[in-house]
């Protein structure tokens, strides 16, 4: 079977070494834990009342973050489940690698997530009980904005691993172990059998199968590449907060609804004639890949496989 590690070199984000992630947490959130616990004893003592009496639940919270979000980050459920499993294995392998590569330069958006998330969120809910020891607001926020800076891409990159997961395991339910190309993501994905004669598609929305079915290639009519471009919005000159909310939110929704109409499209002749075309969501480069495929097909040049061959096994750059 081809292996997309094959193609692409193994290049594991430091963000995800467990060792790395505790020294982070130590020698960042640490040093700021002593020092505000510093100012709150300061503080305590000039009112006269006992240090025994500081509240240590966010020391705790700040230890168990410490252990347990790079065990977080690093363990690996998804692949324990179909560690037996090679062809679940490789689109996992697939999913991740480009995971990694859409969320590159993502780091401003993130960290400004995560900052909203445990920064802001608990400061709203904080700053009025604990007033005016404002300080212990920065206990439960420093840990929190660090975990979900690290939570939120890993987070995402699970949700894509998933649906990728479900696409395979539908497109094995139609051709089973008869498999030959075959390609799936977190939107669709489409598999050849071995003897080139029935093409399976899967078509996801969201976190559901929207469409999938199987055809045969003698009932293919056309089929092509087909690219949908957003329509986004730009807002102009000042704004609120809930009006520039208002226009990610949109955009975010009009990038999705472009991405479900990117991909492959297929033709095929079917009785029912508002049912017979549909458009597989993948990687513009993947559709063209397989548009490619189905010509050599037609030429009667496609080289048969013995086993599942996932193409194309690594983005074209």
């Amino acid at each position: 079977m081809e292996n997309a590690s094959e193609f692409i070199p193994e290049k594991r984000s430091w963000l995800k070494n467990r060792l790395v992630l505790q020294v982070i947490f130590l020698v960042v959130v640490g040093p700021l834990m002593i020092f505000l616990l510093g100012g709150l004893y300061a503080e305590m003592r000039w009112s006269q009342r006992s240090f025994y009496e500081a509240p240590f639940t966010p020391w705790l919270i700040t230890a168990a973050l410490v252990l347990w979000m790079p065990y977080r980050l690093t363990r690996k459920p998804l692949e324990n489940k179909v560690a037996n499993d090679p062809l679940a294995k490789v689109v996992i392998r697939a999913t991740k690698l480009h995971f990694e590569k859409d969320m590159k330069g993502s780091g401003v958006i993130l960290w400004a997530m995560a900052a909203l998330l445990g920064g802001l969120l608990p400061s709203l809910i904080l700053i009025p009980i604990t007033s005016p020891n404002t300080e212990m607001v920065w206990f439960f926020a420093l840990p929190m904005v660090l975990g979900w800076r690290f939570f939120i891409p890993q987070w995402l990159e699970n949700r894509e691993v998933r649906n990728a997961l479900t696409v395979t395991a539908k497109l094995r339910e139609f051709l089973g172990d008869d498999i030959g190309y075959y390609v799936a993501g977190d939107r669709g994905g489409i598999a050849i059998s071995r003897d080139n004669q029935t093409f399976a598609f899967v078509r996801m929305d969201k976190k559901k199968i929207a469409k999938s079915g199987t055809v045969a290639w003698n009932d293919i009519r056309k089929w092509g590449e087909r690219e949908s471009v957003a329509n986004t919005i730009r807002a102009i000159g000042r704004t609120t907060t809930t009006e520039a909310i208002d226009v990610m939110s949109y955009n975010g929704q009009e990038h999705n609804k472009a991405a479900q109409n990117t991909g492959l499209y297929l033709e095929y002749d079917l009785s029912d004639l508002e049912n017979d075309r549909v458009v597989i969501p993948l990687k513009s480069y993947q559709a063209a890949t397989w548009s490619k495929i189905m010509s050599r097909l037609k030429n009667g040049e496609l080289a048969s496989v013995v086993e599942p061959e996932f193409v194309p096994a690594a983005r074209v750059s």
